[in-house]
């Protein structure tokens, strides 16, 4: 708002306006890339998930490691812990 106005008044000048606002939009469309993928970042990056995640993470393998030692690897165990093992990798 603030550059159409200068823009107005300043109209007996030469000032080629349109590459200027051009400029305007490409340095704030870049801000508000820049502001969304770094908050999206440290989202997923936060300390106190990170520490939730690895807890229950640690949780799963100590009961399937009771599991195990009690009645022995079967066939459901495994593709379990896998699939708990991807989930952790892609977070």
């Amino acid at each position: 708002m603030l550059f159409e106005i200068f823009i107005y008044s300043t109209s007996s000048q030469s000032i080629d306006a349109n590459v200027i606002r051009t400029i305007l939009k490409i340095v704030v469309g870049t801000m508000s890339a820049i502001t969304l993928f770094t908050s999206s970042y440290y989202g997923k990056m936060s300390l106190s998930n990170t520490i939730e995640d690895h807890k229950r993470m640690i949780a799963l393998y100590t009961k399937a490691e009771e599991n195990i030692l009690e009645n022995g690897e079967s066939e459901e165990l495994i593709p379990t812990l896998a699939r708990e093992f991807l989930i952790e990798n892609s977070t």
